[in-house]
């Protein structure tokens, strides 16, 4: 092998050796940190629960037979916040059905008046949401023009939670700080209409109350805020026009 041919071989195999040190691996250096972060669901809990008057634990619903009109039943229950967050108000909306054939449904409801009485343990009464005939065909058809308009919420519903109260506006709802709960009186009476109902005699419908708690609106919270549990346990933590410091530092 000549010179020329030798000294060409030694320049091709430096130059594949610098690209095989040019495709590994380079050291350099590195620092990582971490922002930790915490999201924590509260409660949203209401409880409907009897009275005891001495004597035993009162009954809840209506579960009666037998009856003819000018009979009045009267059912008394608490409405109870268990939860960790503010109840802002408490939806009343109802189901009918039957499983008499013969019964005409919408004209039995008709028969049986229904009388609200409601009041916050804290803001005295009774409050009557009454303003004039209401049956059980208009509560199960949501039929509210003479109810109270105070207790009628944004989405044209049944408030039974309080409103208002005078003496101390923390409680309007029901709020988990301080934990609260409000009572519901209801009457239902079998009309006398003053005509002959012989053609109800024999009729049933069973009549499902249901109760909806829903929140308070949501609180902004901005990056000058301090860390910790969020305020939602009291009245009006967020209404769209006030709210209590949306935070407690821990």
């Amino acid at each position: 092998m000549s010179i020329k041919k030798k000294v060409g071989l030694g320049v091709a195999s430096a130059a594949l050796g610098l690209s095989l040190v040019g495709g590994g691996t380079w050291a350099y250096f590195n620092d990582e940190e971490t922002v930790s972060n915490a999201f924590a669901a509260g409660t949203l809990d209401l409880q409907v629960l009897a009275f005891n008057d001495g004597n035993g634990a009162l009954p809840i619903n209506f579960d009666l037979s037998n009856m003819k009109p000018g009979d009045e039943v009267t059912r008394k229950f608490r409405l109870y916040n268990n939860g960790s967050l503010a109840i802002k108000d408490v939806l009343l909306s109802a189901k009918a059905s039957t499983t008499d054939s013969d019964t005409q449904l919408g004209k039995f409801l008709k028969q049986f008046s229904v009388e609200f009485i409601n009041t916050g343990t804290e803001g005295g009464g009774p409050h009557n949401i009454v303003n004039g005939e209401f049956t059980l065909f208009d509560l199960v058809h949501n039929n509210v023009g003479n109810i109270d308009s105070n207790y009628i919420s944004d989405n044209g519903y049944i408030n039974l939670a309080t409103i208002q109260n005078s003496n101390d506006d923390s409680r309007i709802g029901l709020p988990a700080d301080p934990r609260d709960e409000d009572w519901v009186k209801i009457k239902i009476t079998f009309m006398e209409t003053g005509v002959n109902q012989n053609e109800f005699q024999g009729d049933s419908a069973n009549v499902t109350f249901n109760l909806e708690a829903r929140q308070w609106d949501g609180v902004t919270i901005s990056e000058d805020d301090p860390n910790g549990t969020i305020n939602n346990g009291q009245t009006r933590s967020a209404d769209g026009s006030a709210q209590p410091d949306p935070i407690t530092s821990p």
